[in-house]
């Protein structure tokens, strides 16, 4: 990556934002995990509390919880990673990211909907033209009513997935910042 300046998230991040959407392009260079753990401090500074990530579904929350609070799973979301991202080599970063946010005493979501409910949304048409969802589509809905939750509860979330789940890819396939707008919520920045 070119030499720059750091990003000065006080700059770009009103004191009323909510929700922080970070998406990297593709789930396999570490430039776009480290600039994330790098914003996490300049968040952490302004009030964010939770941090919420594609990469974990929210069925793993206790654990999550669990480690945030007490160090614990650490080997089972570990594992996680291994038997669910193996495809990507730097998937071990993402545990980096949560070992962040536990350094800095945020609260760790997983956003994604239980891999076990997938299969359920995966559109079965010839032709993806007469598709109506797909799972891309339903994991963006759970994922924003997961960070829709959270802010309910007062949190302030800084978010991390693929680029193409907070983006809009189809017709069908709103991304999390329009289903945000969808639902009222517009107090959020997407940072690329």
């Amino acid at each position: 990556m070119m030499d720059r300046k750091p990003v000065d998230y006080s700059v770009f991040v009103l004191p009323t934002t909510t929700v922080v959407i970070f998406g990297e392009v593709t789930h396999n260079t570490s430039v776009f995990k480290d600039e994330f753990i790098t914003a996490l401090k300049a968040l952490k500074a302004q009030n964010f509390t939770h941090v919420g990530m594609e990469m974990f579904p929210s069925d793993l929350n206790e654990k999550l919880k669990g480690y945030t609070t007490k160090g614990e799973h650490e080997n089972a979301l570990n594992q996680h990673l291994q038997t669910y991202w193996d495809h990507v080599p730097l998937a071990r970063q993402y545990i980096e990211i949560i070992k962040a946010a536990k350094k800095l005493n945020m609260k760790i979501i997983g956003l994604d909907m239980p891999y076990k409910n997938h299969d359920s949304h995966v559109c079965k048409a010839k032709i993806r033209e007469n598709c109506k969802t797909s799972s891309h589509a339903a994991r963006n809905t759970h994922m924003t009513e997961q960070i829709i939750k959270h802010i309910n509860q007062g949190a302030k979330i800084a978010t991390f997935m693929q680029y193409w789940h907070a983006r809009t890819r189809s017709a069908i396939e709103p991304g999390i910042k329009i289903l945000l707008q969808k639902k009222a919520y517009h107090r959020f920045l997407s940072a690329w």
